[in-house]
């Protein structure tokens, strides 16, 4: 059987990191575009165990365009009637353009005439 995923998308909020047992799980979000219609976005829940996990915890936050590889994984909430899926998040990778630190305008003051005060 075929069971794998590719998304690409942005981070609706910044992941959340549990421990469960004496693993690291990380709960994300992503908002993936519909190619259909235009201004439609379908939001995937995923889920990255330890490394992977830790990664996406340090490296990515809420707006971050990613690219993430996995397979479906179903479970059921201890407080619904019916499983829901999840992407198991086995790779990941940056797909956006690396930020850059904003600088602010510095002021030159040089002359006596320019002073604000």
């Amino acid at each position: 059987m075929l069971n794998n995923v590719q998304l690409q998308g942005r981070l609706t909020k910044d992941p959340t990191v549990t421990t469960p047992g004496n693993s690291t799980k990380v709960l994300f979000t992503l908002a993936v575009g519909d190619d259909y219609v235009k201004d439609k976005a379908h939001f995937v829940r995923c889920g990255a165990w330890n490394k992977t996990g830790e990664f996406i915890a340090k490296h990515f936050h809420k707006g971050d365009m990613m690219l993430i590889a996995g397979n479906l994984r179903s479970y059921k909430p201890s407080d619904a009637a019916y499983e829901q899926l999840e992407v198991n998040v086995t790779n990941v990778y940056f797909a956006g353009a690396k930020k850059e630190a904003v600088e602010e305008p510095v002021e030159d003051f040089n002359q006596v005439g320019d002073l604000p005060f």
